[in-house]
């Protein structure tokens, strides 16, 4: 029996292929199931916005063409994607690579304090869904320590680095003085509270947040002074904001880029920065 990991990242591939190649939280168990009956041993699929990974144990692999066939498979994608996209690592680089990810060292944002929550959900639910085995559950285990280890004695997550951090600092050089502008955040949940808070400590001028449950946009939106948007009515509020920033995850687009070029003319061409956190939200073409 031997390690690997299979994967696609923001190194490989560009947005749009990597978009193709990402599985909901829903999707996840019948994947995984799928996987573990029909050719893996042991398995642990990741996916984030910037990634999907999956780490399995199997014997010696001879034909690395079929690997990222049968991973494209699960999303009926074969003819979308290419074997360049993807990376195989064996063996001690497969390890090697998992104990960079979950240290934040092969995020885009360099030190990202979220990787590790995330990597930690992957892990569980695969635990969950009896996917796992002796040598994935003894190598994750180890793989979060040395995450840790890197947060507590290193300073590579000095500032508190993360997309949403990120994305927050973006605006703020776009938009030279926030006080005058207003940001759309599509999402409340911690994805999306950590980019609000970024944004409030940039002395945002207004702050209007969505959500697809209310009751936990208006919580958000009390404890920033901000206002709450319904879901159902996110194209309207275009004409009044500066900044859209979505941290949601959807199964299909929520925004499309025949609407936005329509509300940029309503704007006047007024700029407008859209920054997309998670999968789902923005089709671009």
């Amino acid at each position: 029996m031997n390690i690997f990991c299979l994967g696609i990242n923001h190194r490989t591939a560009p947005i749009e292929v990597r978009e193709k190649l990402w599985f909901s939280s829903t999707e996840l168990p019948f994947v995984l199931s799928d996987l573990k009956e029909k050719h893996f041993r042991e398995l642990v699929l990741v996916s984030t916005c910037n990634r999907t990974e999956l780490y399995f144990v199997s014997e010696q692999i001879t034909n690395n063409d079929s690997l990222w066939k049968i991973l494209s498979a699960q999303k009926n994608v074969e003819n979308d994607v290419h074997g360049s996209h993807f990376y195989l690592l064996t063996s001690l680089s497969a390890v090697k690579h998992l104990f960079g990810v979950t240290s934040g060292i092969d995020s885009m944002v360099l030190g990202d304090v979220q990787i590790l929550n995330q990597m930690k959900e992957a892990f569980s639910l695969a635990q969950q869904n009896q996917a796992t085995g002796l040598l994935l559950n003894r190598l994750f285990t180890t793989a979060f320590r040395v995450g840790k280890r890197a947060r507590t004695e290193t300073e590579i997550g000095e500032g508190a680095v993360s997309v949403s951090y990120a994305a927050a600092e973006l605006a703020s050089k776009i938009f030279e003085d926030l006080t005058k502008h207003t940001a759309l955040l599509i999402g409340a949940g911690e994805t999306g509270e950590l980019t609000a808070k970024h944004l409030a400590s940039r002395n945002l001028g207004n702050i209007l947040i969505s959500n697809r449950t209310r009751k936990r946009a208006e919580e958000l939106a009390a404890t920033l002074n901000g206002d709450v948007i319904d879901f159902e009515k996110l194209l309207e509020a275009l004409d009044r904001v500066d900044i859209v920033i979505s941290s949601v995850e959807s199964p299909e687009y929520i925004l499309k880029v025949k609407d936005i070029r329509q509300k940029m003319k309503t704007r006047g061409n007024r700029p407008l920065f859209i920054n997309s956190l998670k999968h789902g939200t923005i089709r671009w073409k």
